[in-house]
C-alpha cells in the first residue's frame, strides 16, 4: 500500500515550511526535468517499446528491486495512448522517519505487515519527440532507475537519455566554432553506464583520481574549431551521462560547461541549461485526488519541453 504522495513525518514538515516560505504559502514546488530517450545501444529497442510493454504487465508484475531498494511501476494510461502516463513508486519499509505532534517528543512511526511509504515520480513519455519528463523529488525515483525499471520489467536493454536543451541553448553551441568542454566531479568511481566508451572514461577519470590521491577531477577538453560550429551530438552524449548521473546523485558532478579557451564565463552551462518546469500545485498527499492535478501539470509541461526537441534524430 502506498501511504503517501512524497516526503514523511519531520523531514516532509522541515521541506514544507522551507518551500513556504519561499513562495508564500502551503502548496508544494513541484519540478519536472526532460530528456530525450534515444534506443539502446545494446539492442536498439525503442524507449516506447519498452514502455508498453511494461504497461500491459498485470498489476502483481509491476515492481522490481534495484540496488536493494524496490520500485513499483503505477501506469495512469493505456499502452497504446499518447503520450503515456504514469507513476514510478520507491517503496520504504525501514529506515523511518519519526512521528510527532508540535513541541511534543518524536515517536515511532510504525507500518503494518506488507506495508510500505511511497515516494511517488510522475512521468510523461511523448513517442513523437522521444521525450521523457519526470518529477524531481527527494528520495524518490530519479532517471537512472525510472529508465532501469522499465528495462527490466519488459526484459529490454537500457535506453540512452540525453538533456533537453532550449532551442537559444542549442543555437548558442551550435554557433560556437571553437571551445572547451569543462566538468568537474568528486566521486568517478561511482559513475555508472551502459555504453562502453563512457565506461572507458569512467576508468581513466578513476585513474587519474587515484593516481594524484586527488580530491576531485577537472576536466577541460578542446572540441572544434569547425566550420560548421560545435558538434552537437558527441558533446551530449557526455554530457547526459553526466547529468543524469548526477539526477542519481552519483559521481558528486559539480560542473558542466562549454566555454572559450580564454574566458571564465561559460558559453553554456548545462546544469542550468537542462529544460524544466515548476510549479506549486494544490496537492491533498492523497496520490487518489492528487493524480489529476499532477497529470495535468505534466502534460502542460511536455508541451512547453517539446518546442525545444528537434525531431531530426526519427
Amino acid at each position: 500500500m502506498q501511504l503517501s504522495n512524497g516526503l514523511q513525518g519531520a523531514e516532509y514538515n522541515e521541506l514544507d515550511a522551507r518551500i513556504g516560505s519561499e513562495n508564500g504559502g502551503g502548496m508544494p514546488k513541484v519540478t519536472v526535468k526532460f530528456w530525450q530517450i534515444l534506443p539502446a545501444p545494446v539492442d536498439g529497442v525503442e524507449f516506447a517499446d519498452s514502455l508498453k510493454a511494461a504497461f500491459v504487465l498485470p498489476e502483481e508484475r509491476t515492481s522490481a528491486d534495484l540496488g536493494g531498494v524496490s520500485y513499483q511501476l503505477e501506469k495512469h494510461s493505456a499502452a497504446d495512448a499518447l503520450p503515456l502516463v504514469g507513476d514510478v513508486i520507491r517503496l520504504q519499509s525501514d529506515g523511518l522517519p519519526s512521528r510527532l505532534k508540535r513541541g511534543q517528543k518524536a515517536k515511532r512511526l510504525t507500518l503494518e505487515e506488507d506495508e510500505y511509504l511511497g515516494y511517488h515520480t510522475g512521468f510523461i513519455f511523448d513517442p513523437a519527440t522521444r521525450v521523457l519528463g519526470f518529477e524531481v523529488k527527494a528520495a524518490a525515483a530519479g532517471l537512472t532507475k525510472l529508465t532501469e525499471l522499465i528495462a527490466g520489467l519488459a526484459h529490454h536493454a537500457p535506453c540512452q537519455a540525453f538533456p533537453v536543451l532550449s532551442v537559444n541553448d542549442i543555437n548558442r553551441l551550435a554557433g560556437t566554432k571553437n571551445g572547451v568542454l569543462r566538468f568537474k566531479l568528486a566521486d568517478p568511481a561511482s559513475l555508472s553506464s551502459i555504453d562502453p566508451e563512457l565506461e572507458g572514461m569512467r576508468d581513466n577519470l578513476e585513474f587519474l583520481k587515484e593516481m594524484v590521491d586527488g580530491a576531485y577531477i577537472s576536466v577541460a577538453i578542446g572540441v572544434g574549431p569547425r566550420k560548421t560550429g560545435l558538434s552537437k551530438d558527441p558533446l551530449l552524449k557526455i554530457v547526459g551521462w553526466l547529468l543524469g548521473e548526477r539526477e542519481s546523485k552519483r559521481g558528486k558532478v559539480k560542473s558542466i560547461r562549454v566555454g572559450q579557451p580564454h574566458e571564465s564565463e561559460p558559453i553554456l552551462d548545462f546544469i542550468k541549461a537542462h529544460f524544466k518546469d515548476t510549479d506549486a500545485l494544490d496537492l491533498s498527499g492523497d496520490p487518489e485526488d492528487d493524480w489529476a492535478i499532477r497529470e495535468a501539470f505534466l502534460r502542460s509541461a511536455l508541451a512547453k519541453a517539446n518546442r525545444h526537441v528537434k525531431r531530426d534524430r526519427d
